[in-house]
């Protein structure tokens, strides 16, 4: 097997060639783990973070979108081709790729959890870094006027759901001992 490396558009491949005996070759064609576009990538994901519980409130906010936005229903469409857990647009979509400098989610990725929650911390991370919860609220919707009150009504009722669910893991805890 012999092991190539190539450049193509900005972005390295990796080329793994094997000719068995008394076969044809056989190509497969990956794309570099070391690829620079990965170092850009993480850096637009990473957030700077204070502390846990900072981390903790974040995680919380977004819960309050996803309430909001689709009640945790990742199979959700809505009037304007906005789709999945955060509603996401195929404009949001077409601005995580801008970002990302390449084409790599479609309108249809937002139905999946792990790729809307991705594309959400690229768009915030990118727009975002500070993770300021009042500029995350107008990123994910800037036209609707109550929507802010009621990310905030849903974000109290998380954390008081968050507090009922810490007591209830110290008891578990606390029995288990």
């Amino acid at each position: 097997m012999t092991v190539e490396r190539c450049e193509f558009d900005g972005h390295c491949y990796l080329i793994f060639r094997e000719k068995p005996r008394y076969r044809k070759e056989t190509c497969q064609v990956i794309h570099d783990p070391d690829c620079p576009c990965h170092a850009a990538e993480a850096a637009v994901n990473a957030t700077p973070t204070v502390n846990n519980s900072d981390d903790i409130e974040w995680r919380n906010l977004l819960m309050a979108i996803i309430m909001t936005e689709s009640r945790f229903n990742p199979s959700t469409e809505g009037k304007h081709g906005d789709k999945g857990i955060f509603q996401q647009t195929p404009i949001y979509v077409k601005e995580v790729n801008r970002i990302l400098g390449e084409d790599r989610y479609t309108a249809e990725d937002a139905f999946d959890i792990e790729k809307s929650v991705s594309m959400f911390n690229i768009v915030q991370g990118y727009h975002n870094k500070e993770k300021d919860p009042n500029r995350a609220i107008y990123l994910q919707n800037k036209k609707a006027k109550t929507y802010g009150a009621a990310v905030r009504k849903n974000l109290r009722f998380i954390e008081r759901m968050e507090t009922v669910r810490d007591a209830l893991n110290k008891q578990i805890s606390y029995n288990n001992k």
